[in-house]
């Protein structure tokens, strides 16, 4: 596709942060929003189906954290009468409300690393009037936090692409972070021809779509 930032990308573990975008249950099959994996890259063939986006996301959750990088994750964390609840007039079934099985996280090992405080936490979608896709409308303020921790580049993954995930990249762009978004860590809930649309427009606006093998941290 030629949105694809093709050469390898070496960063910064001192200024880089990696932003897990909604990993939580009710956005996995047997969940009420479930997305589907990433689609084929320059590096999976149609026989060879891409691997299982958890084992992407754990894979660049321990290179990150191995590199001494930062490390968000967003959650959806919607009150139960939220507004964007199709029972409330909204678009979406009840999803991730708090303290529920689904509000949880998808990769087991996130819960030690939030406890051991390895993971910053950013709650979205707290408020019932308000839909929040980006994590940059989540507390506490992501622009901030990052700014705080001298952070200058972000690396976007997660659920679901053309929502959350996109909504993020963009932010994170209008805020002047540096800003590439992993497609194979990445899943939609549209067609093929909706996600390249949604990251062929990130491309578009600035962001750098890129692939995990191509991803590196430069040696101190």
């Amino acid at each position: 596709m030629p949105y694809r930032h093709s050469e390898p990308v070496t960063l910064d573990p001192h200024t880089t942060a990696l932003i897990l975008v909604d990993v939580q249950h009710d956005f996995f099959p047997g969940g009420p929003l479930p997305t589907n994996p990433p689609f084929p890259t320059p590096t999976s063939t149609t026989s060879t189906p891409p691997p299982s986006i958890f084992a992407t996301l754990s894979a660049l959750l321990t290179q990150f954290l191995t590199a001494d990088a930062k490390v968000v994750a967003t959650r959806d964390s919607h009150p139960p009468n939220h507004s964007s609840f199709k029972v409330h007039g909204g678009p979406f079934p009840p999803h991730c409300i708090t303290a529920t099985p689904g509000h949880g996280w998808a990769i087991p090992e996130l819960d030690s690393l939030v406890k051991s405080n390895k993971v910053i936490v950013i709650d979205k979608g707290t408020v019932v009037e308000k839909e929040a896709f980006s994590g940059f409308e989540g507390t506490p303020h992501l622009a901030d936090t990052l700014r705080a921790k001298g952070v200058k580049t972000v690396v976007c993954v997660g659920v679901a692409t053309e929502y959350c995930v996109a909504a993020t990249a963009r932010d994170a762009l209008k805020e002047g972070f540096d800003t590439l978004v992993v497609e194979d860590a990445i899943g939609g809930i549209g067609d093929v021809d909706t996600i390249h649309g949604v990251l062929a427009e990130l491309a578009g606006l600035g962001a750098k779509i890129v692939v995990k093998d191509n991803l590196s941290f430069r040696k101190n």
